[in-house]
């Protein structure tokens, strides 16, 4: 679960069940990791004391990746896989004129080329496009 703030500037990360959530800087390095600290939801009920999430401030140019094991477990023709290894290198030198999300999504069909799908193949991006300075509050 991401829960951005109404500017975003300010996320509240909460990873259960997923692979390693992750903030990209504007030039694709990665600045965090969020690991998984619950089971999924759904198969315990969580209190609200219970849950541990991450707090993080947001730069223009951040972006958060949340994406299912589909994407790391994802086998080209040879049976091998993409690997955390292999999806952190594509988002690093990901850059298209569509975007880092479409050039990943190429990279990965690229990869897996006619093999058949195992698994579902689920990324989620989250940009931010303000600075802070560009934030005016009205009260």
């Amino acid at each position: 679960v991401v829960d951005l703030d109404a500017t975003r500037t300010f996320a509240r990360i909460w990873n259960a069940g997923l692979p390693e959530a992750l903030l990209i800087s504007q030039t694709g390095e990665i600045k965090q990791r969020f690991k998984s600290n619950h089971l999924p939801l759904g198969i315990m009920e969580y209190g609200i004391d219970e849950i541990q999430s991450d707090d993080i401030r947001l730069e223009c140019g951040d972006t958060i990746y949340v994406y299912s094991d589909g994407v790391t477990e994802a086998e080209n023709e040879k049976g091998e896989m993409l690997g955390e290894d292999g999806f952190e290198a594509l988002l690093s030198v990901a850059t298209d004129e569509n975007g880092r999300l479409m050039d990943v999504r190429n990279k990965i069909a690229s990869f897996v080329g006619k093999a058949a799908p195992t698994d579902d193949i689920s990324i989620i991006e989250i940009k931010t496009l303000v600075t802070r300075d560009d934030i005016t509050l009205e009260s």
